[in-house]
């Protein structure tokens, strides 16, 4: 295994780490807008990460150069298709969260 191979299975473990904790913030969030929040934040880094590890194991060829293409769509498309779905539900005034008892 060489230092290359390890920093793309790291980039690839944090980036699925991530989205799987955007997945347990879907469920265990509140309201919608906590929801949007988690996934929005958390895909947005899990994505990069994943496709980062595809970018180290590649190379920096014609390979390379779309997948940082594909990352810097993704960079400008998820937090603003988050913000569009959040002003949305805010402006069809979806309920928000209530100060409910957090569970532990």
């Amino acid at each position: 295994m060489t230092i290359q191979d390890a920093i793309t299975a790291l980039f690839i473990i944090l980036g699925t780490g991530l989205i799987l904790s955007a997945s347990v913030g879907l469920v265990k969030m509140p309201d919608f807008f906590c929801r949007t929040h988690a996934l929005g934040n958390a895909m947005t880094l899990g994505i990069t990460f994943i496709l980062l590890g595809a970018w180290i194991a590649m190379g920096t060829g014609s390979v390379g150069f779309k997948i940082a293409v594909a990352i810097v769509f993704q960079l400008m498309t998820i937090p603003v298709s988050s913000h569009i779905l959040g002003k949305v539900a805010y402006l069809k005034k979806i309920p928000r969260w209530k100060h409910r008892e957090i569970l532990k």
